[in-house]
């Protein structure tokens, strides 16, 4: 399978397991209509496939919620 990078994670935001991104594209909507996702570790460049509980805009930047993780 062929994966497209759209963005990065930044950081984790607050303690129910929000993470920060950053959009290659500086574009949102595309973020909103993902059911997974799939990230690439930059140390080991291990994949791993997350199902997206959320997404939403806050202070200008996309954070997602992936299901099962519920603290930073």
């Amino acid at each position: 399978m062929d994966l497209i990078a759209i963005g990065t994670v930044r950081t984790a935001w607050g303690l129910e397991g929000w993470v920060r991104l950053n959009s290659y594209s500086g574009e949102w909507d595309h973020f909103a209509s993902l059911k997974t996702v799939s990230l690439k570790s930059v140390s080991s460049g291990r994949i791993r496939e997350y199902g997206i509980e959320g997404f939403r805009i806050h202070q200008g930047a996309g954070q997602f919620k992936f299901f099962g993780v519920d603290s930073p």
